[in-house]
């Protein structure tokens, strides 16, 4: 998954200086790759729930037809 930012030339007009929309951008991007994380560690998780949901419902139904 990635992301893609839309930057306005107008945010350096506001009197911050290349270094700090540097840092503001780098710092912005680690909160991003953090989201990322965590959104793919839920996403495995329900995944992997609803993998065990299924066996569980494939299992009923065995023993109910066995």
């Amino acid at each position: 998954m990635g992301y893609a930012l839309k930057l306005e030339p107008s945010i350096q007009k506001d009197g911050m200086t290349k270094k700090q929309f540097t840092d503001s951008l780098s710092h912005l991007n680690n909160r991003l790759n953090k989201v990322e994380q965590t959104l793919s560690i839920h996403i495995q998780q329900d995944i992997q729930d609803y993998y065990y949901d299924c066996v569980n419902v494939l299992n009923s139904i065995n023993q109910k037809y066995s």
